[in-house]
């Protein structure tokens, strides 16, 4: 384990360094119901990020997220940038934030079930046990 507040830079090795900035910035994924996008932000906005409360104008702000529905292209987009939680569809788009591991903000982490179209929701702390199951559905479009 890395000792220091969790949100302190760190000392990585220049080969660390170097690894990490050769990474591309999304991922994409064939599943069984359709394209998925990974990435840290929205897409290639490493720094936008969608959060459970955006509604209305917040919501409609979010240029990089409207760029990836309206492409129409994936399906599932993982990201989140903000460590908060969520499963939201937007416009036919699942929307994935699997939260965070920073152990001072409720780390924890997500399942995919894209068959049965569920997410699971783990946590971390104090044990590790399932806390929500999210069960989407086709045609669900609740933004």
């Amino acid at each position: 384990m890395i000792e220091g507040v969790p949100q302190d830079p760190f000392d990585y090795p220049a080969s660390a360094i170097d690894w990490m900035e050769a990474l591309p910035a999304t991922r994409e994924y064939k599943s069984p119901t359709g394209l998925l996008l990974v990435g840290h932000g929205t897409g290639e906005d490493d720094m936008d990020g969608l959060e459970p409360h955006h509604e209305g104008y917040a919501l409609e702000c979010l240029d990089a997220l409207w760029r990836i529905i309206r492409a129409g292209r994936h399906r599932w987009l993982v990201g989140g940038h903000t460590h908060q939680p969520m499963v939201r569809i937007i416009e036919g788009l699942t929307v994935i934030n699997p939260g965070t591991l920073v152990l001072t903000q409720e780390p924890g982490f997500m399942i995919v079930d894209f068959r049965r179209g569920e997410v699971a929701r783990w946590a971390l702390l104090p044990v590790l046990s399932c806390v929500e199951t999210v069960k989407i559905l086709p045609g669900n479009d609740g933004a």
